[in-house]
């Protein structure tokens, strides 16, 4: 139990820190989900006004414009004084929200209950419920599946989330929905369909609320859903009559996601693609053969994204090579050892979330003939990456292959080392700009922080402390589960 409550705790300090260490509006398109917030529902007074459109809304400036530093890295967070936009704001009509059903109500309605006149303190306090929701699925999987689960989830949130999950998971972002709900459901699925007796329950439980955290945040996450039950039944499927009627739970949730899903108005993207702004909008004219050709041989740029060679926020923060090729490397190998030792009906399972990770954002891509880079985002195929990497890791977990003590060690230095300097670069950014000459202490000529918190160094040893807690926690149960299953199996013969 211990262990259990070290890793979640670890967890915690570091998404934390992230929390911490961004300003308000520096999540992709924040100004537009901070409005969605704020103006959830018909409209608050004192908050959000409706006008005469439906499409428009009335809200603060610091909501519009607290991402005045995004595009340019060289930019800190000490725009929002400069424009006085958590003393005195003004305040503007916007038509950057859902207010038209753009997206799934249920992130939104959620976080409007922590908005209020203090934006700042808002924010972060969203920041946190959200992190907070995520230890709770994280604390709940580890007390309710079986070793080999809770091994897979661990492993997964190691291998998967540096830079850009943590980033996210820490966001007002409701992407942080999206690949909690993914992350934590299809574990909580495999668990309920292969367990016995009274344990059933609270993860019928636990699956199901998983799945309204998921597909009420966006549209996406609700095609996941389906797309992950439909995944899970088929490798758990087994012909019995216990199981036959246990089907019914997912066969329920695929009928939830498939309602958000065609609810949001991100259901027409399946069919039109992401539509161009007039000021991303290409100049040159391109062909469907030439834009597929480009897509194809670039993918795996996009793919590779959430392990940090796109830039964070607003696409403008800078990640060294360090944080890449640690993320990346690690994660291609531990995949590559575990893809060695996967069964037959894993193996096409596998190969079903691959094809649908390369084909989905082609298709969505093509739709609108548009360049990887230009509209589909890594944290977009980054819930899927997370299923995929699970799958795999079964074979982990059932002790088919393990990882030695030295393998274990690369992992823990690489990602700690890895997620240490993410941190401090992204911190970096907002605190003085990434063209600072100002040295190495974050604490000195600080032009942006809090007004309240730890101070930017102490936040930057904070979340790489409890990083670094997770990953030697995690390996600590590896290597307790190791012995039991060594034990068990030894027991059988």
């Amino acid at each position: 139990m211990l262990t259990k409550v070290l890793i979640v705790l670890g967890l915690v300090l570091s998404l934390g820190a992230w929390a911490f260490s961004s300003p308000v509006g520096a999540s992709p398109d924040d100004d537009f989900h901070l409005t969605s917030i704020w103006c959830a529902g018909n409209g608050s007074s004192g908050i959000c006004e409706t006008t005469e459109k439906s499409s428009s809304r009335l809200v603060s400036d610091a909501l519009t414009q607290s991402s005045c530093y995004a595009s340019d890295a060289n930019v800190s967070g000490a725009c929002q004084t400069e424009l006085g936009l958590f003393e005195n704001p003004g305040s503007s009509i916007t038509t950057r929200g859902s207010f038209e059903g753009n997206y799934p109500p249920v992130y939104y309605a959620t976080m409007h209950l922590f908005a209020g006149q203090d934006i700042q303190y808002s924010v972060i306090l969203m920041r946190f419920a959200n992190i907070a929701l995520f230890a709770a699925f994280l604390f709940a999987t580890l007390l309710l599946v079986p070793r080999v689960l809770s091994r897979t989830a661990i492993g997964i949130w190691a291998l998967t989330t540096v830079p850009l999950g943590l980033f996210i998971l820490g966001s007002n972002n409701p992407s942080s929905w999206a690949i909690t709900g993914i992350g934590f459901g299809w574990i909580a699925l495999y668990a309920f369909l292969t367990a016995q007796g009274r344990i059933q329950i609270p993860l019928g439980i636990l699956y199901v609320f998983s799945v309204v955290v998921a597909a009420g945040a966006r549209g996406d996450a609700a095609v996941y859903v389906i797309l992950s039950a439909a995944l899970v039944v088929f490798l758990s499927f087994a012909k019995d009559k216990n199981y036959l009627l246990k089907l019914i739970l997912p066969a329920a949730m695929i009928l939830v996601g498939f309602f958000f899903y065609i609810t949001s108005q991100q259901s027409g993207i399946a069919t039109t693609g992401l539509p161009f702004g007039e000021s991303d909008r290409p100049a040159e004219a391109r062909t469907p053969i030439s834009v597929l050709f480009y897509n194809v041989v670039q993918l795996p740029f996009l793919l590779s994204g959430a392990f940090g060679t796109w830039n964070l926020g607003w696409l403008d923060t800078v990640m060294p090579a360090i944080v890449w090729v640690i993320s990346l490397t690690l994660f291609s190998g531990v995949m590559f050892v575990a893809l060695g030792k996967v069964n037959p009906r894993r193996a096409v399972a596998l190969l079903g979330i691959a094809l649908v990770i390369v084909a989905l954002p082609l298709y969505v891509l093509q739709a609108a003939l548009a360049h990887v880079g230009e509209q589909v985002q890594p944290r977009y195929v980054l819930p899927l990456i997370v299923v995929f990497a699970g799958v795999a890791l079964l074979s982990l977990g059932e002790g088919k292959v393990s990882l030695s003590r030295i393998q274990l060690w690369l992992i823990f230095v690489g990602l700690a080392i890895a997620q240490s300097v993410a941190l401090y670069m992204n911190t970096r950014r907002y605190v003085w700009g990434l063209d600072s000459s100002a040295g190495w202490n974050l604490n000195t000529s600080v032009q942006w922080w809090w007004p309240s918190g730890p101070s930017p160094m102490l936040n930057w040893a904070i979340g790489s402390v409890g990083f670094t807690l997770f990953l030697f926690a995690g390996g600590l149960f590896f290597k307790l589960t190791d012995s039991k299953i060594q034990e068990s199996q030894f027991l059988s013969k």
